[in-house]
């Protein structure tokens, strides 16, 4: 790995600060479903609220699915680092 500055356990942590962002997205993409649903509310304004937490909730469940991308790239990468290493 002729080239590469980086330290392994630094990408482990940050592969498990990816994952840890993905699940709090997650969670907050489900928080905000849930209070939506259970208004007792309608008429035109929430239905263009629900339409845009929709919109802005997949949007957030496909940057959470790109973070957790990253963190299996990172954790490949440390383990081929580590390996390198070791010879």
């Amino acid at each position: 790995m002729a080239g590469t500055t980086a330290d392994s356990q630094d990408l482990r942590r940050l592969a498990k600060e990816l994952r840890q962002a993905q699940d709090e997205i997650e969670k907050v993409a489900r928080h905000l479903e849930r209070t939506l649903a259970n208004l007792n509310w309608k008429d035109h304004v929430k239905d263009r609220i629900d339409a845009d937490c929709r919109q802005a909730t997949a949007g957030l469940r496909r940057f959470g699915q790109t973070l957790n991308e990253h963190s299996r790239v990172v954790d490949r990468k440390a383990s081929e680092l580590e390996k390198f290493l070791s010879r």
